[in-house]
């Protein structure tokens, strides 16, 4: 595992660095639920989304998508307008346990969820669908290729 002094550390370190928000206590499917609206959505797209969502759970995502897109414009060069939600998602975290009084001096036991929120922003090419479709035609091409290789030795 490579330490901070490492030169392998550096290099690690140099690739785009996801946003955690460590702190949100909702549970995993409220926050899934606002997630799974703007996975793969561009950036300005995904803000609009979760400006009027009506759920509790987009103000967090809210904050964590700003700050991903504001660290990967300052720490990597990339374009806000070019960005996209690459990959989301809400992992447990743990529980606040906390007591309330009961009745004939017990205690009931509140637990509170905690999750780590974990948005990647890319930056999406411009060319990105002319590439797409070009290696579409190869791969077309080498089949036709094999196609007519087999045809031939019949």
């Amino acid at each position: 595992m490579p330490q901070k002094g490492d030169a392998a550390g550096a290099a690690a370190s140099s690739s785009h660095d996801p946003h955690e928000n460590h702190a949100p206590t909702l549970s995993l499917t409220q926050l899934r639920r606002v997630l799974d609206t703007i996975r793969g959505k561009s950036y300005e797209e995904a803000l609009m989304i979760l400006e009027f969502l009506p759920y509790r759970a987009a103000e967090p995502i809210l904050a964590t998508l700003i700050s991903a897109a504001s660290n990967a414009k300052n720490n990597q060069g990339m374009s806000k307008a070019r960005l996209y939600v690459a990959e989301c998602f809400a992992d447990q975290a743990g529980k606040l346990k906390r007591f309330r009084p009961r009745a004939k001096g017990r205690g009931f036991a509140i637990e509170k969820p905690i999750s780590h929120l974990t948005i990647k922003v890319k930056e999406r090419d411009q060319a990105e669908g002319v590439v797409a479709a070009a290696d579409r035609e190869a791969s077309a091409v080498a089949a036709a290729t094999a196609i007519q290789a087999e045809g031939g030795e019949e």
